[in-house]
Order: structure tokens, then C-alpha cells, then sequence
């Protein structure tokens, strides 16, 4: 099975989104996340963008450009490749020598089911450092699991840090 990274923006209480949106709009991040999830070492590849139904949703079903987007969902979307679980997608894609890297981007319940999975390799999240009320939460990153590895201020408001799975 191949190996995948989380990225993920929270705010000051570990909050990702309400009502089935992201509540803020913030510049730096989303650079952040378009350059590392589009971004490859080699041209000729491509990475894997892999989000739960209602993410997709929330986008107006519009795919984002200049990756292959996966939902994961038991139903056929219109316009989007549909898998039915993580790993379907992770055995799929596993010798697949165009990908270079899959992302896991949201939402809630596919975030916590990768944090835990065992192929999860990295977790790039930038924190938002404002508070914003949220009704959907990222999971705490278990310390004994991931450590962290880098961090950097992206603006004033924005802090990146960007963890990887111990060795075990």
C-alpha cells in the first residue's frame, strides 16, 4: 500500500470548518496549499488531492485544478472520481508511477481515520492563530506517533509546521 500526507489548516482551537465550510479566508494558507499540493519533484507527474463527500461538497463540486481528485463516497458525484475508502485509493495507486504524492485534505472524518492510519507518512498544518467558532475539529497529533520536524511563520497569522511518523 503506498504511503500519503495530511495537509490541514486549523484555528486557535483546533477547529477546520463550520457548517460545512472553512470559516476563514486566508491568503497565505491557501498559497500553502495549493503550492505543496500541486508541486512535484518531477514534471511529469502528478499528485493525488483525496477528500471526504461533503469537502467536495463545500468546493461546489468543482475539482481542483492541476491534480487528480479523489472523493471518497459510496455514491457516483458527477464530474469526480469516487473511490469507496482510503485504502481502495492507497492499493489503486500504489505502483501508479505518474502520482508522486497523495494528499489527504479533508474533512473531519477522513482526517481521523488518516491520522491514524498506518501509511499516513506526513502531516504539513497551518495553524491560523485566531479563534472562529467551528463545529468541526482536526484530531490531536499523537506525540508518541508524529514528531515534528519543521516550522516556519508563514504571516503573522499563520504558522506552518509540518510533522512526520516516527520510526517505530
Amino acid at each position: 500500500m503506498r504511503t500519503f500526507s495530511i495537509i490541514v489548516a486549523v484555528c486557535n482551537n483546533n477547529g477546520i470548518g463550520m457548517n460545512g465550510k472553512l470559516p476563514w479566508r486566508n491568503k497565505e494558507d491557501m498559497a500553502f496549499f495549493k503550492t505543496i499540493t500541486i508541486n512535484t519533484k518531477d514534471m511529469l507527474k502528478q499528485n493525488i488531492v483525496v477528500m471526504g463527500r461533503n469537502t467536495f461538497e463545500s468546493m461546489n463540486n468543482k475539482v481542483l485544478l492541476l491534480r487528480k481528485n479523489i472523493v471518497i463516497s459510496k455514491n457516483h458525484l458527477y464530474g469526480v472520481l469516487c473511490m469507496k475508502s482510503l485504502d481502495e485509493v492507497l492499493r489503486s495507486y500504489e505502483n501508479d508511477k505518474d502520482v508522486e504524492n497523495i494528499f489527504v485534505i479533508g474533512g473531519a472524518m477522513l482526517y481521523n481515520e488518516a491520522i491514524k492510519h498506518p501509511m499516513c507518512e506526513k502531516i504539513y498544518i497551518n495553524y491560523i492563530k485566531e479563534h472562529y467558532n467551528c463545529d468541526t475539529f482536526f484530531p490531536k497529533i499523537n506525540d508518541n506517533v508524529y514528531e515534528k520536524i519543521e516550522e516556519k511563520q508563514l504571516s503573522p497569522l499563520v504558522l506552518s509546521e509540518v510533522y512526520v511518523r516516527k520510526l517505530s
